[in-house]
């Protein structure tokens, strides 16, 4: 039989692989299409949620409103961030079991709920309950499940996609501290921006329905992670640990200091109130570049430049400098401390496998409640003890020096998990794809054995 012939006769099952072909460019249009609504809902949320980072303006007008102390309302937000943390922490095993067009809408419009509870009954109990505990849980949530939604949306650049969502957060409070910086808020208006707030909220959530239900995404509820727990009790992500805490307490100790380092150092008030903002500045740029610095360089030494970074900054707030080294060192304290977070979530992914990093990160976020208690407290009493901030920075620097020993020693205890054996893992939250079900099967298969 010719080749021509040997053609023809199979010319039957043409339609069969144009139909095919026709469907997997389908998929793959689809895939493209779709993939701009998880990251855009991540952004989304997290912009919502980020509002907790705007607390400190709200601190005098609520301390007017309710005329009570400074030091009983500064508990609201301590208890918002022990519910944070604990919301991180929970975010992934939900996110395994529900849909995003039905998770992503609930978190918000719990939040949205938080806010409302005050604005309905004005007072500390329910500044406490519902913007510290309900609100700051489902921030928590939707902290997690924003960048799950964005290392699903993109793979390829799935460390500039999580910096994308993490600056989002930040980009909030400085969007708030602009608002009550341009318009001036009283006691008076308190309980109605609560109101607005929730008003917000409550709009959102049915757009961010309509916009998940679009993706073609799905959970597999019967899938559970094999290695996760097993990684959380190794040595390297121990190391891990230990330094995400030193992160987080230096760059939590200028948040919450700053001001007061920079007027005790000699700057004018009017530099010295630029701290938060140049923080935040910096922390942005370094929320979109920690992830991508972690793909473009070395996943190992990423970290440690990291925080190297961290200590410089630290150690640069020195009565011997001129003023304009003191802001730029602030300026490099925020990009260290916005790098957190998008680079661990891109090193435990490359590390770990996808499918194991959100589970990971809310563990590793425990880090960050542990420095948010102990941080801004520690620092004060190391103040009034020592007459200055010299004792205080001190011991940042000391954390900051315990954290590169720790990621020094856990570099000599890399070991493959099951995931990282599967080959390429997927996100904790979406998944859409035949690759996924393979890895899936395989690492089933593994856990069986």
């Amino acid at each position: 039989m010719s080749e021509f012939e040997s053609r023809w006769h199979s010319g039957l099952s043409f339609p069969h692989l144009a139909m095919k072909r026709m469907t997997s460019q389908c998929k793959v249009r689809v895939a493209k299409r779709t993939r701009y609504p998880l990251l855009l809902s991540g952004v989304v949320i997290n912009f919502l949620m980020g509002v907790m980072y705007g607390w400190g303006i709200l601190l005098a007008p609520l301390e007017g409103f309710l005329d009570l102390p400074r030091s009983a309302l500064s508990i609201v937000p301590g208890i918002g961030l022990m519910c944070f943390t604990l919301g991180v922490y929970v975010h992934d095993p939900i996110a395994r079991r529900m849909s995003p067009s039905v998770l992503a809408p609930l978190v918000v419009l719990v939040a949205g709920a938080g806010h409302f509870l005050f604005f309905l009954l004005p007072g500390y109990m329910s500044l406490l309950l519902g913007p510290g505990v309900i609100f700051g849980t489902a921030a928590g949530i939707g902290y997690g499940l924003s960048i799950a939604y964005a290392q699903a949306a993109y793979r390829k650049n799935e460390g500039l996609a999580v910096g994308i969502v993490v600056a989002s957060f930040a980009a909030s409070g400085m969007a708030l501290s602009a608002v009550a910086v341009t318009t001036g808020i009283s006691q008076a208006q308190i309980p109605n921006l609560f109101g607005i707030l929730a008003l917000i909220y409550l709009v959102v959530s049915p757009l961010l329905w309509k916009l998940l239900n679009t993706e073609d995404a799905r959970v597999d509820q019967n899938w559970k992670d094999p290695a996760g727990s097993r990684i959380a009790m190794g040595k390297p992500f121990l190391g891990f640990g230990i330094a995400f805490f030193a992160f987080c307490y230096i760059g939590l100790m200028i948040m919450s200091h700053g001001v007061a380092i920079l007027r005790e150092l000699g700057a004018a008030d009017h530099l010295s109130v630029l701290a938060p903002f140049v923080l935040n500045s910096g922390y942005l740029v370094g929320a979109l570049l920690g992830g991508v610095f972690v793909e473009r360089s070395s996943p190992k030494m990423a970290p440690m430049i990291g925080l190297s970074v961290l200590l410089l900054g630290l150690l640069a707030l020195n009565a011997g400098f001129p003023v304009g080294v003191w802001i730029v060192a602030i300026l490099v304290l925020g990009v260290g401390f916005g790098s957190t977070v998008t680079m661990f979530v891109t090193l435990l992914a490359h590390r770990y496998g996808s499918a194991n990093a959100g589970f990971l990160f809310g563990r590793l976020n425990v880090g960050y409640g542990l420095a948010g208690l102990t941080a801004p407290s520690i620092t004060g009493l190391l103040y009034d003890f020592g007459g200055s901030y010299r004792l205080p920075i001190l011991a940042g620097a000391t954390f900051g020096a315990l954290g590169l020993f720790a990621l020094f020693a856990s570099r000599s205890s890399d070991k493959a998990t099951v995931s990282e054996a599967a080959g390429e893992s997927i996100s904790p939250a979406v998944h859409d794809t035949e690759k996924t079900k393979e890895t899936r099967h395989i690492t089933g298969a593994n856990r069986n054995e």
